[in-house]
């Protein structure tokens, strides 16, 4: 009589896509400029709409899948996507989304027809996909393009910030996590010096139901806006480890004499919106990397890592032992067995006897794994900030 074997697994490996990705301009100026004394934009996207299309180059290390990406999908966001998708851009009065049918304006892009005034400029966001042909999954891609408009020769006063409405940081990316935030005052075209401006911060972060002044445990913890008189200066830095979103707002006044002490309620002012998250498309898997035939006795070390990608490349292990909390367990398929763990970390190594597999069972391991969430103030049993002997207050990484 015939026998069958067991079952072999055939497991292929692909490696990551490079991949590069831009929003384009096709026609029109992503700058306007604004004369105040013809009240009149240039250009005007009335009659010269401004029309974006995303670019995607892809490559992959065989050769198979490289050049330009034809897009299976293109949505458009005026700022960071939202969940709800509620400011998702459709076709109306200040936008149209491209169908295919007209010169010039392809299928997916965008066309701006709205004017952007000087003191809102806006962030568009596009999220378009195209398909990995050697393994048919959609590869999903963020860009961004930042709409704004100059003011010419206007005795009116405005203040701008140096970063967009909105934004993302990518902690798995940071290497000092500081970020600065400058704050200028601008009287027409013409920048106004500091000896004749006055700025006062503003902050809303994780958990505030308003905007307030920075306090001093705000200061001592993760910003820095005041100098040494404790005089709010142009200038705002901020630790990203210390929170998944953020609001900041600067008000400005222009002052020739003593300088104000605080700003108008109905004054001028800027604000943007700061996101720190991993990319949604992290992934993790688990690769053996040792002990692939084993003893008869399940004495064999054996030895497995945890891999993490994202549409962008392979994480470092660097980044892998920041951004991840791994724990490794196992269970045999012996009936009754219970999870037995087997290490912490990036990689672990056990000898399947020494933690008890009955070697007439398969066993299975796997990785639970948690990402990074954000930084937080350690405190003791009564609540209170705990501080390192230099008095500065401590703090550690969250996961979830």
């Amino acid at each position: 009589m015939g026998a069958r074997t067991q079952v072999q697994t055939v497991v292929t490996t692909v490696d990551p896509l490079s991949v590069h990705s831009r929003v384009e301009v096709l026609s029109g100026n992503t700058v306007q400029t604004y004369n105040t004394d013809t009240q009149e934009y240039e250009p005007d996207r009335a009659l010269v709409p401004l029309v974006l299309m995303p670019y995607v180059e892809a490559s992959d290390p065989d050769g198979l899948q490289d050049g330009r990406q034809a897009l299976t999908a293109v949505e458009w966001y005026e700022g960071v996507p939202a969940g709800d998708f509620s400011n998702r851009i459709t076709a109306g009065t200040d936008y149209d989304i491209g169908d295919g049918t007209a010169t010039g304006f392809p299928k997916g892009a965008l066309k701006v027809k709205k004017n952007v005034p000087a003191d809102t400029p806006v962030q568009v966001f596009c999220v378009a996909k195209f398909t990995d042909a050697r393994t048919q999954t959609t590869v999903r891609l963020e860009m961004s393009a930042s709409l704004y408009t100059m003011v010419y020769e206007s005795k009116s006063y405005t203040v701008r910030l140096d970063c967009p409405s909105s934004w993302k940081i990518n902690p798995a990316a940071e290497t000092t996590w500081q970020h600065t935030l400058t704050a200028q005052l601008y009287g027409g075209a013409e920048a106004v010096g500091e000896g004749n401006a006055a700025y006062w911060w503003e902050v809303m972060s994780d958990g505030d139901a308003d905007w307030h002044a920075p306090t001093d445990e705000d200061e001592e913890l993760w910003l820095a806006c005041r100098d040494g008189d404790g005089v709010f200066t142009r200038t705002l830095t901020f630790d990203a480890r210390m929170f998944k979103t953020a609001r900041f707002r600067v008000r400005a006044a222009y002052y020739d004499g003593d300088r104000p002490q605080s700003a108008a309620e109905d004054g001028l002012r800027a604000e943007t919106l700061v996101n720190v998250e991993l990319p949604p498309s992290l992934k993790v898997d688990l690769l053996q990397v040792k002990g692939f035939r084993s003893a008869p006795d399940f004495s064999t070390p054996t030895g497995y890592k945890v891999l993490a990608y994202d549409n962008r490349g392979v994480m470092s292990d660097g980044q892998v032992d920041a951004m991840l909390r791994i724990e490794w367990k196992g269970r045999s398929a012996k009936a009754g067995s219970q999870d037995v763990f087997l290490g912490s970390g990036r990689e672990v190594e056990f000898v399947p006897k020494d933690k008890g597999f009955d070697p007439s069972y398969p066993v299975g391991v796997w990785a639970d794994v948690k990402f990074y969430d954000r930084h937080k103030a350690v405190t003791d049993g009564d609540g209170r900030l705990v501080t390192d002997g230099e008095g500065r207050i401590v703090i550690a990484p969250e996961y979830e």
